[in-house]
């Protein structure tokens, strides 16, 4: 019995760590390139109602630019701004996130157009989070960031819009949230947009996936958070 007992502890010891090995050569062989959408899981109350509303672990996400030389992420965190890629990456829920990618990149993220995008980006610089999901410009969430940047650079309507009331608001844990953010007037006419009606864009396809996609999102989001991370 003790041999066979360490002959399987063995066994499962190389299937970890050969799979660990492919993770690791996976992540470091990766190419991001600008244009890449990255989505991630935040970790705060808000983003809990989030993920039940729209059925989707994502809750925050950012485009890739070149800036001086270097990769950041341009998002809306406490206000908009570039973040370095792997500060990004390393903010989200044990650092997973997915890539998703133009599928006809070539012809939409030219030379031309990544220069747009880079000088276009500075315009949305500095503007506040909107914790109320409104629509209008002064304030934007981080969806909503990606998808007035790419229209108003590119022309580009990346995902439909939805409303409000599109969204599943029955859970008592969101309906909650709701009436601590608007009380009883609950705005459900307000044009809105989520993490995951861009994650399912017909125009994007996923080239890089890292961590556990299936992991449920109820083991993955805590009840509540004191750190500082946005939700869409």
């Amino acid at each position: 019995m003790k041999k066979i007992f360490i002959k399987s502890s063995i066994i499962l010891i190389i299937y970890f760590s050969i799979t660990f090995l492919n993770q690791t050569i996976s992540a470091e062989t990766f190419r991001f390139q600008e244009g890449d959408i990255l989505f991630q899981e935040s970790r705060n109350s808000t983003a809990k109602a989030v993920k039940i509303a729209t059925n989707s672990r994502y809750t925050n996400l950012g485009i890739i630019l070149k800036y001086r030389g270097k990769f950041v992420v341009l998002e809306s965190n406490g206000n908009v701004r570039k973040t370095d890629l792997n500060k990004f990456i390393k903010r989200g829920v044990n650092s997973w996130y997915l890539v998703k990618r133009f599928k006809n990149y070539k012809d939409i993220m030219t030379e031309e157009n990544l220069g747009k995008l880079r000088e276009n980006s500075n315009s949305f610089m500095g503007r506040p989070y909107d914790l109320y999901y409104g629509w209008g410009d002064e304030k934007l969430y981080s969806a909503e960031l990606i998808w007035k940047f790419l229209k108003d650079t590119l022309g580009i309507e990346i995902a439909p819009l939805k409303k409000m009331k599109d969204f599943d608001l029955s859970n008592p844990y969101v309906k909650l949230i709701l009436s601590q953010k608007f009380g009883k007037e609950i705005p459900l006419e307000e044009t809105v947009i989520s993490p995951k009606d861009i994650l399912e864009s017909e125009m994007l396809e996923t080239v890089f996936p890292r961590g556990d996609m299936q992991e449920s999102m109820g083991e993955s989001a805590p009840e509540n958070s004191n750190t500082e991370e946005p939700v869409p």
